[in-house]
């Protein structure tokens, strides 16, 4: 089986790229070359820089489309705690939401966990909440920076960057930067096909030995299923089995 071989070279690059200097390059090697007890892998950083550099160029609307359980949060957690404010681009006094999107209490008690901690300057909201005051929070608390964690539901017609909130930030905040987080991010690129916003699309890297849907099919493990596939079949005796 091949797996995904991580070029830690682009690292340096990317940091130049954005500003940084030697100090932050040196803060992101330590921690990966110990990634086993520090958790920062090295596909996490080269993410989280490659969306540091959309924002350091002025883009507001940022998607970060990566496979499902390959560091996401981990990617948020080092672009926003460490390499944005290492840069200047997130004062001292200000602050990022991450907004829970699905109602999956686990996944926002897991992002609580990962993100919102005293060290932290994520503040995590679940989607109804920053559909009720989320405006007036980010507002109130200085708040530099908006990310969108699973947007695959909206899109559409009623697409949220349609007619909802995020259509409602646009006016009021036209310069407030959004980065959409997923495996799956259709409501915002429904809205960049249907041009009602306008973006930057990054492919994210998973990390290496990851095995997903991509790998399955180039080792031929996944088949198409007939025309008349039934998971529930007779045996027999004449009952039915799974």
């Amino acid at each position: 089986m091949t797996t995904q071989i991580i070029n830690t070279e682009k690292i340096p690059e990317l940091i130049n790229d954005i500003g940084g200097d030697k100090k932050l390059l040196n803060k992101i090697f330590n921690l990966v070359k110990v990634s086993e007890y520090s958790r920062v892998f090295p596909n996490e950083i080269i993410n989280a820089l490659e969306v540091a550099k959309s924002l350091v160029k002025g883009e507001i609307n940022i998607v970060l489309q990566a496979p499902m359980q390959s560091g996401k949060s981990g990617t948020i957690n080092q672009l926003c705690n460490l390499i944005l404010k290492e840069i200047g681009f997130i004062k001292s006094n200000q602050g990022v939401v991450f907004v829970n999107s699905m109602t999956d209490k686990s996944l926002f008690n897991q992002n609580m966990v990962n993100l919102s901690n005293d060290s932290s300057i994520i503040k995590v909201m679940k989607m109804k909440d920053f559909k009720s005051h989320g405006f007036l929070y980010t507002k109130e608390n200085n708040i530099r920076l908006i990310v969108r964690d699973e947007d695959q539901y909206g899109c559409g017609e009623e697409s949220s960057f349609d007619t909802g909130f995020f259509e409602k930030l646009r006016l009021e905040e036209p310069e407030k930067p959004l980065v959409t987080v997923s495996a799956t991010p259709f409501d915002v690129m429904d809205a960049m096909k249907k041009n009602c916003v306008e973006g930057k699309v990054i492919s994210g890297l998973a990390g290496e030995g990851y095995f997903g849907i991509k790998q399955m099919l180039n080792l031929g493990l996944v088949r198409d299923l007939t025309s008349n596939y039934s998971h529930i079949v007779p045996n027999e005796s004449g009952s039915n089995e799974i």
